[in-house]
């Protein structure tokens, strides 16, 4: 089978975005893609409590996505408001390559702050175990890996969430571009965190944003004893940890926010979505 280019164009909350990957004859490189395609994406709940956050947030206001892969929430979140600043952190540099690209496709480059690092409990080195090729992209992969099993190991950069606070904004790499860094904010409304099995670890990092900025928080969580130890954190900040139905993902509602959430989410959900949340269709395929 000969390799293909393809382009594909996905819609949620009636918004459009495109989003490349390569077709081999092992599969498609882009997961959440083939997904989209299939109609088989799993993350549509949680999608649809970012999009509602987004469309009524302010100038000024920040939103993080903690293992952005290639960039559908960040992309998703520029294209239905262009008044708050996004961040996506993506460790893996194939993976932040594509998602770069996907920004630079969706021409929504000035919206969001693309950052190649790991987000972690300090500032330190994390080693990143990759069990395909050095071209590949990462999908499901974690820092908890066993390395002995990996084709490659992948030293990247790792910076907790609370550095954003720093008040002299000395900022690292990307996030201080003078261009495209991250600007004066007025608070963070929201962190989506699907980084595959650290979330302690991303969380541990950000205990000065929890206490004051008291985000809302879309959290994959992929066993019961880090569940267990993510109820336990949260709860000392006064959050409830709700479970997304259908997903792997779990809500974090400040407890001061849960009742105007609930309802006004409610509401935005009937008004938005009539019984269909994501579609797609292949835009362009070229075969090379």
């Amino acid at each position: 089978m000969s390799r293909q280019i393809a382009i594909s164009k996905l819609n949620f909350a009636s918004r459009e975005i495109m989003m490349e990957s390569v077709i081999d004859s092992w599969g498609e490189d882009d997961p959440i893609v083939k997904m989209c395609i299939d109609g088989t994406f799993d993350e549509n709940q949680s999608l649809a409590i970012w999009s509602y956050l987004v469309q009524t947030a302010n100038v000024g206001e920040l939103f993080l996505d903690v293992g952005s892969y290639s960039g559908l929430f960040s992309l998703l979140g520029a294209k239905l408001n262009s008044m708050p600043q996004f961040v996506m952190f993506e460790a893996s540099r194939v993976t932040y390559g594509r998602a770069i690209r996907n920004l630079v496709l969706n021409s929504i480059e000035q919206h969001i702050c693309a950052a190649n690092f790991a987000v972690w409990s300090e500032e330190t080195i994390v080693d990143l175990p990759h069990r395909y090729g050095i071209y590949s992209m990462c999908p499901g992969e974690s820092a908890e890996f066993d390395p002995s099993q990996a084709d490659h190991v992948e030293r990247s950069l790792a910076i907790p969430l609370d550095i954003l606070l720093r008040i002299d904004r000395d900022l690292p790499g990307s996030l201080g571009s003078k261009a495209l860094g991250v600007k004066a904010f007025s608070r963070i409304v929201a962190i989506k965190i699907d980084v595959e099995g650290v979330e302690e670890k991303v969380l541990s990092g950000a205990i000065q944003i929890l206490r004051n900025q008291r985000p809302i928080i879309i959290c994959e969580i992929l066993d019961d004893i880090t569940k267990d130890k993510i109820t336990e954190t949260l709860t000392n900040f006064s959050y409830l940890v709700r479970k997304i139905a259908d997903e792997r993902n779990f809500l974090l509602l400040p407890l001061e926010r849960v009742e105007q959430f609930d309802r006004e989410f409610t509401k935005w959900c009937n008004e938005q979505f009539h019984g269909k949340y994501m579609s797609a269709e292949r835009f362009i395929t070229m075969t090379v």
